[in-house]
């Protein structure tokens, strides 16, 4: 699925198309989780505006307490993304990825699962927390997979953090869906 979204007014169109893709990849994911997660927090952050299009929101349930944590992390995630998409300079272009795992510091805790891209012409950081670091940088990874990012930017991203769920299990059909044939636990 490639979206155009050439004019602003078009946001309410991205942000139902990625809650509908969020909520399918993530009761993927879930299922596949050992041990068993049940959700998590998701969020879309307009970087131009530094605005949430989808504030943090429950996907599936959390059962061990720890929700207002995810949600913080989902949050912290997105802004810290934001910032680096701002600092760097290296990319060649403002359509490549950015992760979270490239400013990640578990002693101040902050975690892997973000991702930042440009989506024509725009720019968004989807961020989601709640299953493993690796297993919520793969489910962010795979949602802009479906929205039209090109494969090689999701292939150099996954090599920065090492993250083996993308690089060992993500496949492209014929018609360009990104699917994870596995979700180990890591």
């Amino acid at each position: 699925m490639s979206l155009d979204f050439s004019v602003a007014g078009q946001f309410p169109r991205l942000v139902s198309a990625v809650l509908a893709i969020v909520v399918e990849l993530i009761e993927e994911v879930l299922a596949l989780t050992v041990p068993k997660k049940l959700g998590g927090y998701f969020c879309l952050l307009d970087h131009a505006t530094n605005t949430f299009l989808i504030p943090p929101t429950l996907v599936g349930e959390i059962m061990n307490g720890k929700g207002g944590k995810y949600s913080e992390f989902c949050v912290e995630k997105a802004k810290r993304t934001s910032m680096l998409m701002d600092m760097d300079t290296d990319r060649a272009h403002p359509s490549d990825l950015l992760l979270s795992w490239e400013s990640r510091n578990p002693e101040k805790q902050r975690w892997g699962g973000a991702v930042g891209c440009g989506i024509s012409g725009y720019r968004f950081v989807f961020s989601f927390s709640g299953l493993s670091e690796m297993e919520d940088e793969a489910v962010m990874l795979l949602v802009v997979a479906r929205l039209g990012v090109l494969e090689n930017f999701i292939r150099r991203v996954a090599k920065v953090s090492g993250n083996s769920i993308i690089t060992d299990n993500l496949r492209f059909t014929d018609e360009g869906q990104a699917t994870i044939s596995l979700i180990a636990s890591h």
